[in-house]
């Protein structure tokens, strides 16, 4: 029981690739055993390979899958097909960020930002100077709308884990920058979301499996805070019904027959205003505040080669 030879074939070479994917290649040996009994490693291993041994005309793959068959009827003639291909890379242990954040050093990949902006509309509580919108009586006019300028911003980095994306994704979507950011104050920028997709490159014979990230924001000028008028119907008052800004109790606001008043009032620090005077605008913070500069960076123009 014994190998008898063996022989390359070289009309059964190939190579396979495509544009940013790491190229494949074929060979094919025939095997002639002696004995139909003889076990299949012992013929896999005639052409002497070796699981990640360089490709002869490509040292960047390695052999990565095999596969052995019958070439006739005898079962003595065998095919070994070996497959190579990128050899693979354990992302978890193997790579480590950039300096810039969302890049992947070994790949040389670095955020692509780019923007947009258009023109929405809205609700309108106040002019362009910050004066509410009043009638010529004080009275706040309700259903107003104007259109604003909606500023958005994209950036395109990348993530060596679905872990990292997914945490991210779930920390950072449907929150406001903490600090100032692109320009913007604290509020202004909201993040929108992402969309991810799996990509493969291979540079310099390794492969990288990475994810590529895309994230919208969207800017608003006087912030993503809810800023609704201060109105009511009710007042704060002491313990003997004085209206009072310090007072922990509440009373109804009554109008000038005596009773309590058919529509809200002008509220400041809790205490209805003098009649005529226009509502002020409230402002609560409503999402959630997550540091931006750490997890995107921001907008930048990649440095020119030379000329």
């Amino acid at each position: 029981m014994a190998i008898v030879y063996t022989k390359e074939l070289p009309r059964e070479r190939s190579q396979s690739g495509a544009h940013g994917e790491t190229y494949t290649y074929t060979r094919a040996f025939l095997v002639r055993t002696d004995d139909p009994n003889e076990p299949l490693p012992n013929i896999t291993n005639a052409p002497d390979f070796a699981w990640l041994d360089d490709h002869p005309d490509d040292a960047s793959v390695g052999a990565l899958s095999f596969e052995t068959t019958p070439a006739d009827d005898s079962s003595l003639l065998y095919y070994v097909k070996i497959k190579y291909g990128a050899r693979p890379v354990d992302a978890d242990s193997s790579w480590s960020p950039g300096g810039v954040p969302g890049a992947v050093e070994g790949l040389m990949k670095f955020p692509v930002w780019s923007g947009s902006s258009s023109v929405t509309t809205g609700p309108c509580l106040e002019d362009k100077d910050d004066e509410m919108i009043v009638n010529s009586a004080g009275d706040p006019l309700e259903g107003m709308e104007m259109e604003m300028a909606d500023a958005k911003l994209t950036v395109t980095n990348y993530a060596t884990t679905h872990t990292n994306w997914m945490t991210a994704a779930k920390t950072y979507t449907n929150s406001c920058n903490n600090a100032t950011w692109n320009g913007g104050a604290i509020d202004c920028w909201k993040c929108q979301g992402c969309s991810a997709k799996l990509a493969t490159e291979n540079v310099g014979g390794v492969t990288f499996n990475f994810w590529e990230l895309t994230w919208e924001f969207a800017y608003r000028e006087k912030s993503w805070r809810l800023r609704p008028w201060d109105i009511g119907f009710a007042e704060k008052c002491d313990s003997e019904g004085v209206a009072s800004s310090t007072g922990t109790l509440r009373k109804a606001i009554k109008g000038a027959d005596g009773k309590a008043t058919p529509r809200p009032v002008a509220l400041a620090l809790g205490v209805a205003k003098p009649a005529g005077q226009p509502p002020d605008a409230l402002s609560f913070v409503i999402y959630e505040r997550q540091n931006f500069m750490t997890e995107f960076g921001e907008v930048f123009t990649p440095a020119s080669g030379p000329s």
